[in-house]
């Protein structure tokens, strides 16, 4: 018997699927941008963005309330 591989769309499709703590790459894939640009966000005045050393992350709430806050704007 053959065995069928089924792809499934493991995607989150809404901002309460992702984690608490946001890192760029959940930004990136929300967004859909590439990492630079979600770096670029990140780093944007206003952003709630949260640094520890080198790393960078942003609850997701807050990043919900800023982009709501800034529709229309570029951010980049």
């Amino acid at each position: 018997m053959a065995k069928t591989c089924e792809l499934v769309n493991t995607r989150p499709k809404e901002i309460e699927d992702y984690p608490p703590i946001l890192q760029a790459r959940h930004i990136q894939e929300l967004l859909n941008v590439c990492e630079a640009v979600a770096y670029q966000i990140m780093h944007t005045e206003g952003c709630p963005t949260i640094k520890m050393g080198k790393r960078m992350v942003v609850p997701r709430d807050d990043f919900w309330d800023f982009l709501m806050d800034h529709k229309g704007v570029n951010l980049w």
